[in-house]
């Protein structure tokens, strides 16, 4: 198993973003957990032998702006953590006059 890559990097703090871990020898894992930072990610999946896919989970207000972890545990009880892979952009919010008082 090897892990190359995350894609995006980072995003919103509300969370509900696909994300994808990029590399090799996934379809070995099996059924996978999946928490960025202390939080469980949902629609988990093995999309091939070299991606894993996984929805956000919203953010902690502590977990914003600065790097986090990810961690990966299989059915089997094996875990992997990439560290600092993914972070969360601080403060912004998805209501509607949220954008408006940025731009005044």
């Amino acid at each position: 198993v090897f892990f190359r890559d995350v894609a995006p990097r980072s995003g919103k703090p509300s969370g509900g973003e696909e994300v994808r871990i990029l590399g090799s020898g996934f379809r070995a894992l099996g059924t996978l957990d999946i928490r960025v930072g202390p939080k469980p990610a949902s629609n988990v999946g093995v999309a091939d032998d070299e991606t894993i896919v996984f929805t956000t989970p919203e953010s902690r207000e502590a977990d914003q702006g600065h790097p986090i972890d990810i961690f990966i545990l299989t059915n089997e009880g094996r875990s992997y953590v990439l560290r600092g892979a993914f972070s969360y952009r601080r403060g912004q919010t998805d209501s509607p006059g949220s954008e408006l008082q940025r731009r005044l």
